[in-house]
Formats: C-alpha cells, sequence, structure tokens
C-alpha cells in the first residue's frame, strides 16, 4: 500500500508502507476513502510536538476518516460497511491507503446521503462533544463570541445558532472564513489582524453587549494571544471554553489575574473519542446526512493521497478561499 510517512519535523513522503493485517479480536480493517486534514495535524507535523518517533507509523497522525471495512474480527461491524474512524493519536493511521483500527473507535454509517461529507462528522462531533460541556445546561442564551472561523468555528457557530443563543460574534484573521461564518449563522464578524495586542474581537463583543462581555466564549484558535482574548471578552461569572489544540507542549503565557478577577467557568475539550456509545460522533452523522447543516461550504479542496505533502503546506499557509482539505482515494 502507500501511506504517508512524517520523516522529520516538516517533511511528510509519500512512500511504499507494509499493508496492516487483522490478528487479534476486536479489529477492523479499513480501505480509505475519504480523510481530512486537520489543525491538530498541522502541530504534530511543524511543530515538532510528534508523539511517534521519527520516521513515523504509515499513515500517522490523520485520524479524520471514512472507509470500508474489509475484514473484522469486531461484533456488528461487517466487511462491506461504510464507517467513520475516530481512533485517538495511540492508533491514528488516517494518511495510508489502509488502516487497522480498534473497534471502540469505529462508528458505523447508515444510508448513503451526502456520503461525500460525512468524513466531516469526526471534527464536528468533537465539536457537539465539546459543546455539552461548554455549554451544559439550558440557561439564557444571549452572546456568545467563537474565537477563530476554520472548521470547528463554523461548526460552533452553527450549533450555537441552534441552541438559541440571540448574538454570536467571530472572528478569524482571513477576511473568506469570516464570511462564511456570516451563512453558518454570526451577526457580527471581525477581521483580527497577525499584530500583537489586537482587541478587534474583545471590542467588538464588549460594544454588543455594553461593555459587560459575552456569556459564553469559544476559543477555537489555540494560540496564547486568542486565550487571552477569550478571557478579555467572557463577562464576569461567564463561561469560557477552550478548544483550539495549543501550538506548543510546554508552559505558555496565561492571563491568570484576568481570570481570578472575572471568575468565569473555564471548560478544555478533548479525548470526545472516549465519550460512551460515541453519541456526539453519532449526533453528527445523522447531522450532516439530514443535509441542515451546510456541509458543502466545509470542504474546500479535494486533491489525490499522493498529493498530501501539499495539503499539509496548504493547510499550514491557508488562502483565502481555503478552509478544509480532504483526501480523496479513488
Amino acid at each position: 500500500m502507500k501511506a504517508a510517512r512524517l520523516m522529520e519535523p516538516g517533511r511528510v513522503e509519500w512512500q511504499d508502507a507494509p499493508e496492516p493485517s487483522v490478528d487479534g479480536p476486536g479489529q477492523v480493517l479499513i480501505r480509505t476513502k475519504w480523510a481530512t486534514i486537520c489543525g491538530s495535524d498541522l502541530h504534530n507535523i511543524f511543530a515538532g510536538t510528534s508523539l511517534e518517533p521519527y520516521p513515523s507509523r504509515p499513515g500517522y497522525p490523520g485520524h479524520e476518516s471514512v472507509g470500508e471495512v474489509l475484514e473484522s474480527t469486531a461484533d456488528g461491524i461487517e466487511p462491506g460497511q461504510l464507517v467513520l474512524s475516530v481512533p485517538d493519536l495511540s492508533c491514528s493511521a488516517a494518511f495510508a491507503d489502509f488502516q487497522l483500527v480498534p473497534e471502540h473507535f469505529i462508528v458505523p454509517i447508515q444510508g448513503t446521503e451526502h456520503i461525500e461529507h460525512v468524513v466531516l462528522a469526526q471534527q464536528l462531533g468533537t465539536v457537539i462533544y465539546a459543546m455539552k460541556r461548554f455549554w451544559p445546561h439550558a440557561e439564557t442564551q444571549q452572546t456568545a463570541t467563537v474565537i477563530g472561523a476554520g472548521t470547528a468555528g463554523c461548526f460552533f457557530v452553527h450549533l450555537l445558532k441552534a441552541a438559541g443563543f440571540e448574538q454570536i460574534v467571530v472572528s478569524d484573521v482571513i477576511p473568506e472564513r469570516v464570511e462564511r461564518a456570516k451563512r453558518f449563522g454570526a451577526d457580527v464578524t471581525v477581521v483580527a489582524s497577525h499584530q500583537a495586542g489586537d482587541t478587534a474581537i474583545v471590542d467588538a463583543t464588549l460594544e454588543l453587549t455594553g461593555g459587560n462581555g459575552a456569556d459564553l466564549v469559544i476559543e477555537a484558535a489555540g494560540e496564547d494571544e486568542t486565550r487571552a482574548q477569550a478571557l478579555d471578552a467572557v463577562r464576569v461569572d461567564g463561561r469560557v471554553g477552550l478548544f483550539g489544540t495549543p501550538s506548543s507542549l510546554g508552559p505558555v503565557p496565561f492571563p491568570v489575574n484576568t481570570l481570578f478577577r472575572k471568575k468565569p467557568t473555564l471548560e478544555c475539550s478533548h479525548s470526545a473519542q472516549h465519550e460512551p456509545g460515541h453519541a456526539s460522533f453519532r449526533q453528527a452523522i445523522e447531522l450532516i446526512q439530514s443535509g441542515s447543516l451546510a456541509a458543502e461550504e466545509i470542504i474546500t479542496h479535494r486533491i489525490d493521497p499522493a498529493s498530501v505533502a501539499d495539503g499539509l503546506e496548504l493547510a499550514l499557509h491557508p488562502t483565502n478561499d481555503s478552509l478544509k482539505v480532504a483526501l480523496v482515494w479513488p
């Protein structure tokens, strides 16, 4: 088979690799059909934070994929089924022709509606899971702010609108992304800058709320500065959800005094794939197949898997019209 190999930080090669085989109970061999590039992949590949020795195992760190079951020793998962694969980094291998995935990271797909978009259910599922943590109670929904309008940010906007938030403020450094966020339901959008000390999203939130701040702020960019902005934008006793993957593994600056003074509830979200019954991923599949989510807005580039290195570069340095890059097998 062919697979991507992470040879060293920032260098990925498409190589021949041994085809995996089922050799025990509870395993599923999948032929990959669609895979997408996640922002967390970029950290593992380009930031030198890989959990794998170099060169990595074939297909690492890809973890968003849909494939066809070729062989299975898992109950209820049969050859020929289409499945969503939701592995953690211990076994992620979606950037490869074939994957061997433990059964507890497999979600069967029923039906073929919008099947070309169902691969998005992996990331959408993590966002649904995060919303359960960030906004767990049926409180009064007034203002929410989302920092970062990538794929996850657009999904958050859709879910916040469905949850009944009256005003949603969104920011991103790429103009087309904030325009896309409007189509997902954002009421106020801000094109942020890369300049240190940029306060545009904080200013917009405070202006909209009469200086009080948002009830909920979701940080979906993963940068030190955007985490600080989230604290500045939230109201006293509000809620902050940290979703963006941190760009480094070590200690980072954080405005503890602002956290202390405003005393918001601070939630992080990770490891949605360990949720019992995969409830969030199943809900994500249903949402996409129902057509109620504008999934066609998300995947902007479809490429041959052999061009995965080019796709990763595009994801790392996005153009104004790029959002989600998908690898599509013939």
